[in-house]
């Protein structure tokens, strides 16, 4: 399994490196919106927001959410794809571990999201109710995946 997710990692940096950075900020903007963050910090007022990225990877779109009153964690099951994290360390905390256990209590995160992550999974539904188990009542689940139309 490590030396797929070092493959993927390769062909992830490759494509990195291939992206204009307009096209880049655009792509994280229009998935940033998808989570709804205000949404989020207005049924939880005055309280710290603590946000799971299922599926992290290097942790780009997770590394936005990283601004004051927000605690961001980052799951991935690749130990490499953690170590190159973009988003900044004391701001984001990177956890080892699979999508089909997430390592968390029950009930603790305001927002779980995961983007491009169900198509490469074995069984969704257990990712899914994973992600539905660590968030809190009221808490949001967001899952942005691949369409036809966006390949």
């Amino acid at each position: 399994m490590t030396d797929c997710h070092n493959r993927q990692q390769h062909h992830y940096n490759a494509h990195q490196r291939t992206i204009n950075p307009f096209n880049l900020q655009h792509y994280s903007e229009k998935r940033l919106r998808l989570l709804s963050l205000e949404d989020v910090r207005s049924r939880f007022p005055n309280q710290p927001i603590r946000i799971l990225e299922v599926g992290c990877g290097q942790g780009l779109l997770a590394s936005y959410l990283c601004i004051p009153g927000i605690t961001v964690f980052g799951l991935d099951l690749s130990q490499s794809m953690l170590k190159n994290a973009i988003a900044p360390p004391d701001r984001f905390t990177r956890i080892l571990g699979s999508a089909s256990a997430i390592p968390f209590q029950t009930g603790i995160f305001h927002l779980v999201f995961a983007n491009a992550l169900l198509h490469h999974v074995e069984n969704p539904a257990i990712v899914l109710a994973e992600m539905i188990r660590v968030s809190c009542p009221g808490g949001g689940i967001v899952l942005i995946e691949p369409s036809r139309i966006s390949l």
